[in-house]
């Protein structure tokens, strides 16, 4: 990706990827409240999918472990 907003469209992408490829619908994807994922068009599309969107609370890494698990391993090897 070359922008910040590309990041919802790539995140549709992988969603169908998923989809068409292992034949599982998500219900449900937790994202953190950046607005790079909150479109307008994102919603929408998550909406006509039937996909809810969980959002995390702001300024609270702890709800999102692996990803904060994984950015402290590479700052460590770093």
């Amino acid at each position: 990706m070359k922008d910040k907003h590309e990041t919802s469209t790539k995140l549709q992408q992988y969603l169908v990827l998923i989809e068409r490829q292992y034949g599982y619908i998500p219900k449900r994807i937790q994202i953190d409240q950046g607005r790079e994922y909150l479109t307008n068009k994102f919603c929408t599309w998550c909406a006509d999918q039937g996909i809810i969107i969980g959002t995390t609370a702001p300024y609270s890494p702890s709800q999102n472990g692996v990803a904060e698990r994984m950015n402290r391993t590479l700052t460590e090897l770093a």
